[in-house]
């Protein structure tokens, strides 16, 4: 499905872009006055990754002048996603059996900023991108986010416990302290296939989507 009417786009991008400032501004309102510590999560990373993204692709579209190139879009989309996948599979089922994190699990902030943006981006590609303009190597190239989060992570935990996340390193799968150089590179192995794979299915999706769309 492609929906050609960009007047219908700037509306959706436009609720878009005020959703995720909505989400970012009030999950730092409520981090206790840990700012810094709160941008040290991918989460927050990634939806600030979306709102500027979305917000310089409006000001394009009132200049009237051409989007990012597709790659970029594709790069943001994989980034988003990864942020609901992770969360959704392997940090909400042990949030929910945790007393102290339920009340965060089902507040407004967390919905928005790891359901409601990531699904609004993925509708905006889904929706409102030309399809077939992705390049096979683009998947690959989009492991440059994890990668550079993952050299992220492993800095700032030079610089000490982070008191929201209860250890150095943001994410449990991160913790070397806990569980090891192997183990955490494992899950690093094992969330890079994943990033992958999300990736090119992405890549598929628009393939097959564009073929699709030339048949019409």
């Amino acid at each position: 499905m492609y929906v050609k009417n960009k007047n219908l786009a700037t509306i959706f991008r436009l609720i878009l872009v005020a959703v995720c400032l909505y989400g970012v501004v009030l999950l730092l309102s409520v981090s206790g006055g840990n700012t810094l510590e709160t941008l040290s999560f991918y989460t927050l990373q990634s939806n600030i990754v979306v709102l500027v993204f979305f917000a310089f692709l409006l000001i394009r579209t009132w200049q009237r002048k051409s989007a990012p190139p597709a790659s970029i879009k594709g790069a943001v989309t994989v980034c988003i996603t990864l942020t609901f996948l992770v969360y959704h599979f392997m940090l909400q089922p042990s949030f929910a059996k945790s007393p102290e994190l339920q009340a965060y699990v089902f507040s407004p902030s967390n919905i928005i900023v790891h359901y409601i943006v990531p699904l609004m981006t993925i509708a905006d590609w889904l929706l409102f991108d030309k399809k077939g303009s992705l390049k096979k190597l683009d998947p690959v190239k989009w492991l440059l986010i994890p990668l550079a989060y993952l050299i992220f992570a492993m800095v700032r935990a030079g610089f000490g416990p982070i008191s929201i996340a209860g250890s150095r390193y943001p994410y449990f799968f991160l913790d070397i302290d806990k569980y090891g150089v192997g183990q955490v590179a494992i899950n690093v192995l094992v969330v890079g296939a994943g990033f992958a794979v999300l990736g090119y299915v992405i890549y598929f999706i628009d393939l097959a989507m564009a073929k699709k769309l030339t048949k019409l």
